[in-house]
């Protein structure tokens, strides 16, 4: 029957016309290409919108599903809308899987991007792959999310410029650890904390090509005292800093302290250096808690503490340490002191 004569009985076989429009009152629901109330072994054309609760597409291995969740009756009304588009399951009794869901409210605008929600099935696994030319068919997976984590096999480049200044700064942040199986190379600093302490690292090429890095532990404040610092083919070890504290460089054999008249103040001569040394022995002894029981030797804190207290130091445990290097102005000053009284001897003795 052709369309005209459709026209014409106005109904026939539950088909109703109006005008230049069809209406399909069988309510039969499609579920392939030869089901439904209105089927055909052609093609179909529209020139206008569709409204439709679901749209399926198969062709051989290739399908696709399309819904909408609205309560609207036009495109028009002030409702929630939703469109999802997925792919069918494998298995007829499992739910589409989800490839993209698109939800409007008055409060946002939101894309889902494999996001299971309340009628189809989120992915397990998305890929994103890519091809060098627009003719490849296969192209190269270049970045797999899973639930385990993402996987990348391409570099991943990041042109945010932020510079890091706390754990939740930056261009690239992170709530869990990092995990890096090759070499790392920045171009500023690395700063390490854990709670109110830390350390800097720094790595950078001065003007002259020289590679120098420095390894620092900040102090109160921000300020980094460096204590491990390279410049160019030599480096440098400090304890403390290179103002107060000891260093050891490439080439030395000893430790060297920082003892240049510019950085003191408060200088007094030191004198009595040989009642001191008078007043503490050397000794053999042995570590409790030395398993080898290695024989030592070496002084009592407690007889230079007596004498010079500035050569001792106190744990956080309360016990005492000597600073040998601190001994040896008493030594200086009573050789001085005892070349004083032979020299009055000899004058004597005259």
């Amino acid at each position: 029957m052709s369309f005209s004569d459709l026209k014409k009985a106005r109904t026939f076989a539950g088909i109703q016309t109006f005008g230049d429009a069809i209406k399909v009152n069988d309510t039969t629901d499609s579920t392939s290409t030869t089901t439904g109330s209105i089927v055909t072994a052609g093609g179909l054309g529209v020139a206008k919108n569709i409204y439709s609760t679901g749209l399926y597409l198969r062709d051989g291995d290739v399908a696709g599903s399309l819904g909408a969740d609205s309560g609207a009756t036009t495109l028009t009304d002030a409702t929630n809308k939703a469109l999802r588009l997925g792919v069918p399951s494998y298995n007829t009794s499992e739910e589409d899987t989800c490839l993209f869901f698109a939800f409007n409210s008055v409060a946002n605008n939101n894309l889902s991007i494999g996001g299971g929600t309340g009628s189809f099935n989120a992915v397990t696994r998305l890929a994103f792959v890519v091809a060098p030319n627009q003719t490849t068919t296969t192209g190269t997976e270049a970045i797999a999310i899973q639930s385990t984590g993402i996987t990348s096999a391409v570099p991943f480049i990041q042109n945010d410029t932020t510079d890091s200044t706390s754990t939740t700064t930056g261009s690239i942040q992170t709530d869990g650890g990092l995990g890096v199986a090759k070499r790392s190379y920045f171009g500023n600093e690395i700063s390490i904390r854990a709670g109110a302490s830390g350390g800097v690292v720094q790595r950078w090429y001065s003007s002259d090509g020289n590679r120098n890095a420095a390894l620092a532990v900040p102090a109160n404040g921000d300020t980094a005292s460096p204590f491990i610092f390279s410049t160019g083919n030599s480096w440098k070890f400090y304890v403390d800093d290179s103002t107060t504290g000891v260093k050891l460089e490439s080439d030395d054999t000893a430790w060297s302290s920082a003892s240049d008249n510019r950085l003191k103040t408060d200088i007094v001569k030191l004198s009595g250096g040989l009642d001191m040394i008078d007043k503490i022995n050397p000794y053999y002894f042995r570590y409790k808690t030395d398993i080898e029981g290695m024989k030592r030797v070496g002084v009592i804190a407690q007889e230079i503490q007596e004498v010079c207290p500035e050569a001792v130091t106190v744990d956080e445990n309360g016990y005492l340490g000597v600073k040998y290097t601190e001994l040896i102005p008493m030594l200086i000053s009573a050789i001085k002191e005892q070349k004083n009284e032979i020299e009055t001897l000899k004058e004597k003795i005259k």
